[in-house]
């Protein structure tokens, strides 16, 4: 669903890093208490003041539901800006989001610590970036 406010890119980078230590967990949705990747995105989002349909899906990571997922909210990018949302490589399918919050780090809920983290992104595997079509700039 199409959202009817324009957040900054620097609006949705603020609230995506101010979900970092948050609690990882399967379609996670509470800023602060438990979050999965898609609900880094989602909740930054809303956040801004962003109205978004979420969706449900799977425990099962599964490539084509993840680039369905982002086709509905964004177009997909060349090189990453700000504010940008990578498809990287988890249990070998490209299925887990990421969010680039600038200086080569990006914000996401990370399984391996069970913590939303800000890591380098050129440790994450990213296959393709898409521009969020809500975001602005």
């Amino acid at each position: 669903g199409a959202s009817r406010l324009m957040a900054t890119r620097e609006q949705f980078v603020a609230a995506v890093r101010s979900f970092v230590r948050t609690r990882v967990g399967h379609m996670g949705r509470t800023p602060g208490a438990i979050l999965d990747c898609a609900g880094v995105i989602v909740c930054g989002l809303r956040a801004c003041g962003d109205i978004v349909e979420d969706v449900v899906y799977g425990q099962v990571p599964s490539a084509s539901v993840a680039r369905a997922n982002a086709q509905r909210l964004a177009v997909e990018v060349t090189s990453p800006g700000l504010g940008d949302v990578g498809i990287s490589v988890f249990h070998d399918e490209a299925c887990h989001y990421v969010v680039n919050v600038g200086n080569g780090l990006g914000v996401h809920a990370r399984v391996g610590n069970g913590r939303v983290s800000e890591e380098p992104l050129d440790s994450m595997r990213v296959v393709s970036w898409w521009k969020l079509r809500c975001v602005d700039g």
